[in-house]
């Protein structure tokens, strides 16, 4: 994957929550942390919805606390959209 790429992907992202949806700083940086580690760990920059699944569910075979899976869940729904 490459590093150029998804910064550039994750920096229009990360404008994309501020200003279509609000969305404060701190929220905004970690979604972007979360969505930074899925897309690596997917190796796509626009993963199908079965691929957004089976990531969902690694992270619960891996024990990932119940936030960490809901806010990369919803960092990934915003993103698709």
């Amino acid at each position: 994957m490459d590093n150029t790429k998804l910064k550039n992907v994750i920096k229009k992202y990360q404008q994309h929550l501020v200003v279509d949806h609000g969305i404060g700083p701190n929220t905004v940086d970690g979604y972007a942390r979360s969505l930074s580690i899925a897309l690596r760990r997917m190796r796509k920059f626009a993963p199908k919805p079965a691929e957004i699944k089976q990531h969902i569910l690694w992270m619960h075979t891996r024990k990932y606390s119940y936030s960490h899976i809901v806010n990369t869940s919803i960092a990934i729904e915003h993103y698709a959209k």
